[in-house]
């Protein structure tokens, strides 16, 4: 990339300070044990707070001149506006210079390609040498202010666009659930309507796990066994694992027909309550209560998996437990369904489908949108990296006299903070800090954003 007039490349290190070696470990049982003001900073972002007593300020990076930097396969680079704790997963830089130029840094590291700086395996990592070997296209101090006011104003409005995007996506779940609750809800029920149990209308069953050490029960199997994994979608259309028929034979494992309605008994995180409908015959382990229709309820199969959508918040304060509270089956047995003649459950059923359907295009629209804005905000940061969003001003301080100050500063600091006279020599070396434009890929039009793709379920 070639720079305008005034610009110069250099290299990360050359005008950050890495305090790495600065960073004190926090466990998470300190933290839980002694919460404060002090935010902890980690791989993910803020993940606690510490109390100001267990904060040596000597150790940590203080003020606004600092910048946070997450190791991971998409860094993330951010101002810090006071004292903090940082863990290893991120490095800690020091702008060397003063806030207009660490904001700049930001903007610049967030819309960095690291294709070739990140190295690993299972996990991307960028170490203290890549970091700081990464080239950087250092603008005049008068430009970079411009810059980053004018970054600041875009970006600002594009975020506060995505937000409204996000926040749209949000009403629309919100009004789903909403419209759930006014149809099945609890209360008086309309005229024509009855009132029954998930146990009345139907046989409640569960499943096994066939002992893992029996390879018998497991090699070969030809037999769909389901977990309660697959509850999260609402059709189970693809089975997990299988078991053979001697598993079948020896076990108390139970064969439940396509169209069973699955409900998730146990789970980690959102399963548990969560249910689905199988599209062929399967066993399921103890996780799972299966609901097989009586012949003459089998037309209030959509209802009832409807029934238990709505009933899901509900079904999750039922279960009762220890530290994972489970369901268990005689609380499926038990869950009242709200019964419409059947007419005015098939109007119902399709009033549902038509805002599902349109609900699904307002979801892709706001999908489509987002990504839209995703791509101005790179294409706006490209330009100002590249000098074509603000003009120049031939009167303003060239940047290589800027990176001498930078040089000239960290010597002096070396000395414990005792000025240094800077030579004519350092002035050289100063200058070196000047290198020629860096090939591909240090810098690309497709270097990942800081937006993160939201996807919202319905």
């Amino acid at each position: 990339m070639e720079l305008p007039a005034g610009w110069v490349w250099t290299r990360l290190g050359n005008v950050v300070e890495v305090l790495d070696h600065q960073r004190v470990p926090v466990s998470a049982k300190e933290r839980a044990q002694r919460p404060g003001d002090v935010p902890y900073y980690g791989a993910t972002g803020q993940v606690g707070w510490i109390d100001t007593a267990l904060f040596d300020e000597e150790l940590v990076l203080l003020g606004e001149d600092g910048v946070q930097f997450f190791d991971r396969s998409k860094p993330k680079a951010y101002i810090i506006s006071g004292p903090a704790w940082v863990n290893n997963h991120a490095h800690v830089l020091r702008v060397c210079r003063d806030v207009t130029l660490a904001r700049f840094v930001v903007h610049y590291l967030n819309s960095f390609n690291y294709e070739g700086y990140a190295n690993g395996t299972t996990r991307l990592k960028l170490t203290k040498s890549s970091m700081t070997s990464i080239p950087v296209p250092l603008p005049p101090l008068a430009e970079q202010q411009r810059i980053v006011e004018a970054l600041d104003n875009h970006l600002s409005r594009s975020d506060a666009a995505t937000r409204s995007l996000i926040d749209a996506g949000r009403r629309l779940i919100s009004l789903r659930t909403s419209l759930l609750a006014s149809i099945l809800g609890d209360g008086e029920l309309p005229a024509g309507w009855t009132s029954s149990t998930i146990g009345e209308l139907a046989n409640v069953g569960t499943g096994a796990t066939p002992l893992k050490s029996r390879r018998e029960y497991y090699e070969g199997g030809t037999v769909p066994w389901v977990t309660s994994s697959l509850l999260n979608s609402s059709l189970i259309t693809e089975p997990e694992k299988f078991i053979t028929d001697l598993a079948v034979q020896e076990t108390s494992v139970k064969v439940y027909p396509a169209g069973t309605i699955l409900v998730a008994m146990y789970g980690e995180g959102k399963t548990r309550g969560k249910s689905a409908e199988l599209a062929f015959p399967a066993t399921t382990n103890q996780a799972c209560a299966a609901i097989v229709l009586h012949g003459e309820n089998e037309f209030r199969k959509p209802w009832i998996k409807l029934a238990l959508e709505a009933q899901y918040i509900k079904l999750r304060r039922l279960s009762a437990g220890g530290v994972q509270p489970n369901l268990n089956l005689g609380l499926i047995r038990k869950i009242e369904i709200a019964l419409p003649p059947r007419s005015e459950q098939e109007k119902i059923l399709a009033q549902m489908d038509n805002w599902s359907i349109a609900m699904e295009r307002l979801r892709v629209t706001v999908a489509r949108l987002q990504a839209r804005g995703d791509h101005l905000q790179k294409s706006i940061v490209e330009r100002a990296i590249s000098g074509q969003l603000v003009p120049q001003n031939p009167a303003d301080e060239p940047a290589s006299v800027l990176l001498n100050r930078i040089c000239a500063e960290r010597e002096a600091q070396s000395g414990k903070g005792k000025p240094k006279r800077v030579t004519r020599s350092r002035q050289v070396t100063a200058a070196a800090a000047v290198m020629p434009a860096p090939p591909p890929p240090a810098y690309s039009t497709d270097a990942p954003t800081n937006v993160v793709q939201q996807e919202l379920p319905l």
